[in-house]
């Protein structure tokens, strides 16, 4: 069974998602709410994980999509280890971000 690495990049892309707009959704809180959530993590560290989240969200669908084309278009013309090596590389860059 061949691996479907577009569709991996895709959900990747969602939980990226997700997780932008729970950081938004408590920046947006922050802002509002001066007080909420002062002492432990400020609109000053969420607005940048939220833009980042975010932008990854956009990359990795687009990958995604160029990937999930590819392979529709070209079943053996992709290298799964490659692509899969590609898409490791994307979560180290979104750990490295996100901490």
């Amino acid at each position: 069974m061949k691996i479907h690495v577009g569709k991996l990049f895709l959900l990747v892309a969602l939980v990226s998602l997700v997780v932008g707009l729970m950081f938004g959704a408590l920046a947006a809180q922050v802002y509002v709410f001066p007080t909420f959530l002062k002492n432990t993590i400020g609109f000053v560290a969420l607005r940048p994980l939220h833009v980042s989240f975010v932008i990854f969200w956009v990359l990795l669908a687009a990958n995604g999509c160029v990937l999930s084309a590819l392979q529709a278009l070209k079943p053996n013309h992709i290298s799964t280890k490659l692509a899969l090596a590609q898409l490791l590389l994307w979560l180290v860059a979104i750990a490295g971000v996100a901490t």
